[in-house]
């Protein structure tokens, strides 16, 4: 059997054509064909006891619509039957859905499923907990109940836990669980939306298309969104147009499904144009996906030594969440050993704390206790932070640097053990790229071609030339395409490729001086002066070169810190490995972890889930880890940066949530997230 890979590009259906209607849920998908037959393909165990590839749903025929639930399916056939199975990924034999006749229409949420007649009522059956039958109960049905105080409705969408319907004059009700806190039994109509032609719901929010082609969106809970996790009052918004400007126009159709919202739209020309030449800006990397980058003002929290948490003190370390004051529309953040940046929405870098090589690049070699602009620079997109070196990129495609150079980390080619530049120069020879990452003494940058290069420090083999010389220039890795994301720890670089694959060069180095190839379990003690031969060894094994991480496969998105790397596979589980010293890998223990381990939950049994993001940074003795969660929650393991003094001495090798306390009201709405040597810098929507 082939192997299942994820598609990060659309890749037709093998088997499959003359298709008028389609249906899917997290693991099954369903199609209509022109004929009136079904064909269902979903997950594939190896015993080929699912369809990896669409198999006819036997017994049915003349069916116009499908829907999936998370443990049924639906098919609507012309006469107005519906007809219902359960999801086993078989193709087990149909059976009618009592009482149902003249439905035109059918719509599935998580457990239960709508019916829309001819005659303008809806029916709902399945499970009540949140009133989403909308009868005036929360008593489940087996089988269909007509939805109270309803009629002339001419659309349904089922959510996961609430229900849509679309009348004739355009309002649009809603009844279940509508916000966090509020659950409605029977159909209330949602204010401020008017003449509306279409809808779609994917259980935590709708999009409603009115007459004039513009496309509402409302979110019912707190999950999260676009990279931004929503309060439970969130109020209708526009989606904007191309390029994140002005509203989305001339929209023709809508859907929804699992966490994402689509449109198709008549595009003009222009804009179509405008949208390529901003796409970079698009570009942002919280699980690998493009989206408009939502922005908001910074929080900060950990050592505050040279003064790096911007709020305007030094020395004064802080276990709680300080506010950056006067710094707002900030879209990015990067933290260093002891500096921070910002990038806001307008392309400009704002710059704060240790100065001492030129990392905050304003010229003047000062430490700056508050934000400060770093001048000449405009246009930028992307921003990285290493241990002494900052990175930016321009929506040109070209990279600019500042900060220690002493090892070539800055790329312009120009290198001196004592050398530092203090304002921004153009890395030589790079174009076209679109994302940037800075290790402790290297830098990385991913070309829109899906090849990645290298720069600086290169003993260890980071640079992944097939040396250990360092560069002062930038070189091609060696042996990668179709590379779709990149991070950095200390001394070793990542790759994440489009069919899921993580790829990892370089060394880890201990605390003790030994050397650990990561993610291929083995440990070898090497130091060049006290272990030659051992040293030889290691200079010659293939972690000059990407390697594949075995045993990983279906990753959306990666991280490192400085000892340990996190990745974040399709089914919102993590795998994890590295030092462990501080718990970072969390498994439950602090041992070294040379290959990859799940992360488990705050109990210890079982896998953490629902993860939407990953975020991992710290020094050698303050590694720490970050996850949010669906339902906006932050969790954290490794270092606690939360500790009285930041001696780092308290740990935990098991996820913990963050912001239950004072701090709460500032993690509610997080956009993003970089955590430094000891401190972190995050983004939040007020």
């Amino acid at each position: 059997m082939e192997p299942q890979k994820n598609r990060f590009t659309p890749a037709p259906v093998k088997n499959l054509s003359g298709v008028k209607a389609i249906a899917t849920n997290s693991f099954t998908s369903l199609a209509v064909k022109n004929d009136g037959t079904v064909w269902i393909w979903a997950w594939s165990k190896e015993d080929g006891s699912r369809c990896s590839i669409p198999c006819q749903v036997e017994g049915l025929t003349d069916v116009v619509d499908v829907a999936a639930g998370s443990l049924n399916l639906y098919a609507l056939r012309s006469d107005g039957t519906v007809w219902s199975w359960e999801d086993i990924g078989k193709t087990k034999t149909p059976v009618q859905v009592k009482g149902l006749t003249d439905v035109r229409a059918i719509s599935a949420g998580s457990l239960h499923a709508l019916a829309l007649k001819r005659d303008g009522t809806v029916w709902a059956w399945g499970k009540n907990i949140n009133g989403e039958l909308g009868d005036g109960t929360k008593e489940d049905r087996d089988t269909p109940v007509q939805v109270a105080n309803l009629t002339d409705v001419v659309a349904i969408a089922a959510g996961r836990y609430n229900s849509l319907a679309l009348k004739a004059d355009g309002s649009v009700w809603a009844w279940g669980k509508i916000k966090t806190e509020r659950e409605e039994r029977f159909p209330v109509k949602i204010s401020g939306l008017t003449d509306v032609t279409m809808i779609a719901s994917d259980g935590a929010g709708f999009l409603a298309l009115t007459r004039n082609g513009e496309v509402w969106k409302w979110i019912f809970n707190d999950a999260g969104y676009d990279g931004v996790f929503f309060n439970a009052d969130q109020e209708l918004v526009k989606i904007p147009g191309p390029g994140g400007e002005g509203v989305l126009k001339n929209v023709k159709y809508v859907a929804a499904n699992g966490l994402v919202f689509m449109a198709i739209a008549e595009i003009p020309k222009e804009d179509y144009v405008k949208r390529k030449e901003n796409e970079r800006d698009l570009n942002n990397s919280i699980n690998g996906n493009k989206y408009k980058r939502q922005a908001g003002s910074i929080v900060a929290w950990g050592s505050n030594s040279k003064g790096q948490l911007g709020n305007g003190e030094k020395n004064t370390d802080s276990k709680v969440m300080v506010q950056i004051n006067d710094l707002n529309d900030v879209v990015e953040v990067a933290a260093g050993e002891g500096h921070s940046l910002a990038l806001k929405s307008d392309g400009t870098v704002w710059a704060w704390g240790n100065n001492h090589h030129g990392e905050l690049g304003d010229g003047t070699g000062k430490e700056k206790l508050v934000p400060m602009e770093v001048p000449g620079l405009t246009d930028v997109v992307s921003i990285a932070a290493g241990r002494w070196h900052s990175l930016a990129l321009r929506s040109d495609g070209t990279v600019w640097a500042w900060g220690y150079g002493g090892f070539g980390q800055l790329g312009d080619g120009k290198t001196h053990p004592y050398w530092s530049q203090y304002t921004p120069v153009m890395v030589s020879g790079l174009t076209d790229v679109i994302k940037v990452a800075a290790g402790a003494d290297h830098s990385l940058a991913l070309k829109s071609d899906g090849t990645v290069w290298a720069w600086g420090y290169n003993f260890y083999g980071q640079l992944g030339d097939g040396t250990n010389q360092n560069r002062e220039v930038p070189v091609q890795v060696k042996g990668l395409a179709d590379v779709v994301a990149i991070a950095a720890g200390k001394h070793f670089s990542l790759a994440l490729k489009s069919d899921g694959t993580v790829w990892i060069w370089g060394m880890h180095e201990d605390y003790w001086g030994g050397l650990w190839k990561l993610g291929e379990n083995s440990w070898v003690s090497a130091n060049e002066h006290d272990c030659p031969k051992a040293y030889q060894v290691i200079k010659k094994d293939n972690y000059l070169l990407p390697t594949k991480v075995n045993d990983l496969n279906n990753v959306v998105a990666i991280a490192a810190g400085s000892t340990h790397v996190l990745a974040l596979l399709s089914d919102g589980t993590i795998r994890a490995w590295g030092e462990n010293s501080q718990g970072e890998v969390g498994d439950g223990t602090f041992k070294r972890q040379s290959t990859p381990v799940p992360v488990k939950k705050p109990t210890g049994e079982g896998m953490l889930s629902d993860v939407i993001s990953i975020f991992a940074g710290g020094g050698d003795y303050s590694p720490v880890s970050f996850a949010v969660l669906k339902d906006g929650s932050i969790w954290t393991w490794g270092s606690d940066y939360q500790d009285q003094n930041f001696s780092f001495t308290r740990r935990n090798n098991l996820p913990t949530v963050i912001g239950k306390k004072s701090i709460e009201s500032k993690l509610n709405h997080i956009i993003s997230l970089s955590v430094g040597d000891g401190h972190v810098l995050a983004i939040v929507q007020r």
